[in-house]
């Protein structure tokens, strides 16, 4: 095994009290909850000897929104703001807690706060409704997740601005990219392949001097690092609840009041309409006229717990430790010449370390391996980025991303399949 020996101690991410040291028999590496109790322990799916290295494609689930969801099925399940009992009463209650706290977790007013299926389903339903020309021009960048590019190619033209050396969207490039018929810039607060964070206070500030909309895909950065829509200055902030420990089948569109006067609802149904009558329907105001059917309630409450349960941590504590965590593993790929590090990590990273085998050895294989023999779960392919890929010259990659459940321990067992695995690698 292949371990930079000056970077296998890493110190607590933060000073516990003398009762709580003493109390925890779990070494440095973790992250600890104010109680002094480590956070891996509230994750069932940890219980064993999984090593989880997956986080950006979606995260675990801590045991209080499983019991959240739980709950909510166990005594509140009834119709969303459609009848007059109790039953139906508590679940609206709950719904709207809900929102009210993903809203309090972005900086924005209950209003701003839309739920949709995903990030993917939020973006698509800023496409559509923006009413965009086929000769309008959306910029995004050469870094984008699919759902952040195929989108608007469906709805307008489609600007592509490169990255630079750092990783960074090239804002000089961004700046030369803007048109008369510039209606939009849509792009990543995070890559999900690099785990890069981007500029996007400067990024707000080039799209309000130029006086067009700005949409922050925000999928890979919530629950990692702190999201403010003021200080992003964006009108579009969208993200995903099973990224950021909640459940699936819950995502998030936040507009800012400009947005929300912009954007068109249109997909109609149930709950979006006040009236319908023969020939025409008058369309609800705000959040539910874009919430059609039956809305995903527990996914909401879910969601609202998972939101509660960052804040209690600090995003800023869970960011630090897993900064900590990743800069070690990159080093320890770095001492491992079978490997290297295609992506830039840029200045801000989320915790993930792209790498890719320098010689020829199928990654479907080495992907198998690592879960089989040793019980370690991470990706491997494109990561639906692949003009990203095509952009850097880069080859199909394995991906390795950290959250706050993961600690030094498992960082290092990684390392240690890693060089097992290298000697397999062709010449």
């Amino acid at each position: 095994m292949i371990v930079p020996q000056d970077l296998v101690a890493v110190p607590p991410l933060a000073p516990l009290t003398p009762a709580a040291e003493a109390a925890s028999a779990f070494p440095a590496g973790h992250l600890m909850l104010p109680s002094g109790r480590p956070c891996r322990a509230d994750f069932p799916m940890l219980s064993g000897q999984l090593i989880y290295l997956d986080s950006a494609a979606t995260a675990l689930k801590p045991r209080s929104v499983i019991n959240a969801v739980s709950a909510f099925y166990e005594t509140s399940t009834g119709a969303i703001s459609r009848a007059g009992h109790s039953v139906s009463e508590r679940a609206t209650t709950k719904f709207e807690a809900a929102r009210a706290r993903v809203a309090g977790f972005v900086g924005a007013r209950p209003d701003q706060i839309v739920f949709t299926l995903n990030a993917s389903d939020a973006i698509l339903r800023v496409a559509e409704g923006l009413d965009l020309a086929p000769d309008d021009e959306v910029i995004v960048s050469a870094m984008e997740h699919h759902s952040n590019l195929l989108p608007w190619r469906q709805a307008a033209r489609v600007v592509t601005v490169g990255i630079d050396a750092n990783g960074m969207i090239d804002l000089d490039a961004l700046r030369k990219a803007i048109t008369p018929r510039t209606r939009l810039i849509a792009v990543t607060a995070a890559s999900n392949v690099s785990g890069a964070v981007q500029p996007v206070a400067d990024i707000a500030e080039i799209a309000r001097a130029a006086g067009i909309l700005l949409l922050i895909d925000a999928a890979q950065m919530a629950g990692h690092l702190p999201l403010s829509m003021a200080e992003m200055g964006c009108t579009f902030c969208t993200f995903s609840g099973h990224k950021m420990l909640g459940p699936s089948g819950i995502g998030v569109l936040a507009m800012s009041d400009e947005g929300a006067a912009i954007l068109q609802a249109r997909r109609h149904g149930g709950g979006t309409v006040e009236y319908v009558g023969p020939t025409h329907f008058v369309q609800k105001t705000g959040p539910e006229a874009f919430e059609m059917g039956s809305p995903n309630a527990e996914g909401a409450v879910g969601l609202g717990a998972a939101v509660d349960y960052l804040e209690g941590i600090g995003v800023n504590r869970i960011a630090a430790h897993v900064a900590t965590l990743a800069e070690t593993l990159r080093a320890g790929i770095a001492a491992i010449p079978a490997f290297a590090m295609p992506f830039a990590p840029g200045r801000k990273n989320t915790g993930i370390v792209t790498f890719v085998p320098r010689s020829e050895m199928n990654l479907g294989q080495m992907a198998e391996i690592l879960s089989d023999s040793y019980q370690i779960s991470l990706r491997h392919g494109h990561h639906c980025a692949q003009p990203f890929y095509q952009h850097v010259g880069a080859e199909p990659a394995l991906r390795a991303s950290l959250h706050l459940y993961n600690t030094l321990d498992d960082v290092t067992a990684f390392l240690g399949a890693l060089s097992d695995i290298a000697v397999f690698c062709k010449p």
